[in-house]
């Protein structure tokens, strides 16, 4: 007498998909990669930027689930930004997206987000309380690491000239 296994499925196992989606993601040598699970959340979830492999891929079963995961970060994404990262769609409506793009996507439009909530006010305030704001730090660096490149550069051409010198006085002896 055999016995039946029942497999339970978790919410965000990764959804089977057909023959020639699968072949296309075997040719470009994707590994397919499970994503957080989508749910509702009140306060809209913050990603730190991490490196991943360049062939990691996630699968969603539509693209409602798709745009429900950008939507646990943000109020509202542009469809055109989100459709950057789809890789492939299988016959049966899943997204394929690669993760090392969904991943910068979320990032580098949380960055534009927070460094666009600034206003005069917000710095007035922040400057009031004796610290700088990231405009203040990024000037500063620009103006040292500006420097330090032109010094860099004149002490390297004083280099090739001299050299230059050393090779015409070699070269008429």
């Amino acid at each position: 007498m055999k016995k039946k296994v029942i497999k339970f499925k978790k919410k965000n196992d990764i959804p089977r998909l057909d023959f020639q989606t699968n072949l296309f993601l075997s040719v470009v040598k994707a590994k397919k990669v499970s994503h957080p699970a989508v749910r509702e959340v009140e306060n809209k979830l913050y990603m730190q930027p991490y490196s991943c492999d360049k062939h990691e891929v996630y699968v969603f079963n539509n693209f409602e689930e798709y745009k429900n995961f950008y939507l646990m970060y943000f109020d509202s994404i542009d469809d055109d930004l989100i459709d950057m990262a789809v890789i492939t769609h299988g016959n049966k409506g899943q997204v394929v997206a690669l993760r090392s793009l969904v991943n910068l996507i979320i990032v580098k439009k949380q960055t534009f987000d927070f460094y666009n909530s600034f206003t005069e006010e917000k710095c007035d305030e922040i400057h009031e309380n004796g610290y700088l704001t990231p405009f203040d730090v990024l000037a500063y660096w620009d103006s040292t690491i500006s420097l330090t490149i032109v010094k860099i550069a004149k002490w390297n051409m004083q280099r090739i000239i001299h050299n230059m010198k050393y090779l015409k006085k070699s070269m008429l002896n």
